[in-house]
């Protein structure tokens, strides 16, 4: 499991380094905060259709890191991907991937008791849609959800 999950992450990185120049590249990082009590992090980004060449939109690559937060007791993690919608949504755009590209890693966070880790992507069909949840959510009474629609 870990060699395929390496080899997604590879994969990732090979395909964001030749996206064209419409693509839309969202970055969030939240290193080392919200730890105590009763917390709240969220890191989201939300797609746009994007008029390019021809008038198709251009492909998206999303991408959510939280490391070493939320640690603590009632706290909530969350790493999303998706269109306006809410949860709900698309990346329009083309090529190998028309639904775009969305990755959230989730390391060291949520350890404590009660937290929630939450990991979700939505994306339209044809799309990559991949989560990483590691060390997270140790303790007593945590939740963690990974998803894609």
């Amino acid at each position: 499991m870990r060699k395929l999950m390496i080899g997604a992450m590879a994969l990732v990185g090979l395909m964001a380094t030749n996206s064209t120049a419409f693509a839309q590249h969202n970055r969030n990082v939240i290193s080392n905060s919200g730890n105590g009590i009763n917390n709240t992090i969220v890191a989201r980004n939300v797609g746009q259709v994007q008029p390019c060449f021809g008038g198709f939109g251009g492909s998206g690559f999303n991408r959510n890191v939280i490391s070493n937060s939320g640690n603590g007791i009632g706290n909530t993690v969350i790493a999303q991907n998706g269109g306006g919608f809410g949860y709900g949504g698309y990346f329009p755009g083309g090529g190998v991937f028309p639904g775009g590209v969305n990755v959230n890693v989730i390391s060291n966070s949520g350890n404590g008791t009660g937290n929630r880790v939450i990991a979700g992507n939505s994306g339209r069909p044809g799309g990559l849609n991949i989560n990483v949840v590691a060390n997270s959510g140790n303790g007593v009474g945590n939740t963690v959800i990974a998803g894609n629609r």
